[in-house]
C-alpha cells in the first residue's frame, strides 16, 4: 500500500478546459503539480461529480506522458454538492480496496508546490511515534 492517496475531484463543466490548448488550463497545471512531486509514494483517484461527456483522453489529457496511472471515478449522477459526494465517494472506494494510508483532498485545479508530499510525509512521521 503507498503512503499516499490523492482524492482529486473534478467537473468537466466547471474547472476550466480550453480544447485549443490543454496545457494552459487549471486541470492540466494541477495535475502536472501532482506529476512533478519529489514524493512518489502516492495513488491518485480522480472523482468527477456525475458521468463525464468527454474522456480524460478526449480533453487531451495524457496520463502517461505525465507519469501519472489514476483510478477514474463518476459518481452515478450529478450530485452538485461542490465536491463533498465526490470526496467521500473517492475516500470510500479507497478504504473499501485498501488503497493509500492517509487522504489528501485535491480540488483537481489547485497546485501544489514539489516538494508539498514529502513536507507532509515528514511531519506525519515525525509525529506517528509520539
Amino acid at each position: 500500500m503507498k503512503k499516499l492517496c490523492v482524492i482529486a475531484v473534478d467537473y468537466e463543466h466547471h474547472v476550466p478546459r480550453d480544447e485549443n490548448n490543454i496545457y494552459r488550463t487549471s486541470i492540466f497545471r494541477g495535475l502536472q503539480s501532482l506529476a512533478n512531486q519529489t514524493f512518489k509514494d502516492f495513488d491518485l483517484i480522480i472523482c468527477h461529480d456525475g458521468p463525464k461527456e468527454k474522456t480524460y483522453k478526449e480533453e487531451g489529457i495524457d496520463f502517461e506522458k505525465m507519469g501519472l496511472a489514476p483510478t477514474i471515478l463518476n459518481t452515478p449522477k450529478r450530485m452538485n454538492d461542490w465536491g463533498h459526494s465526490s470526496r467521500d465517494f473517492a475516500m470510500r472506494y479507497a478504504y473499501e480496496n485498501n488503497i493509500g494510508q492517509y487522504y489528501i483532498q485535491f480540488n483537481i485545479d489547485n497546485v501544489f508546490e514539489p516538494w508539498a508530499f514529502s513536507r507532509i510525509v515528514k511531519e506525519i512521521d515525525k509525529t506517528k511515534n509520539k
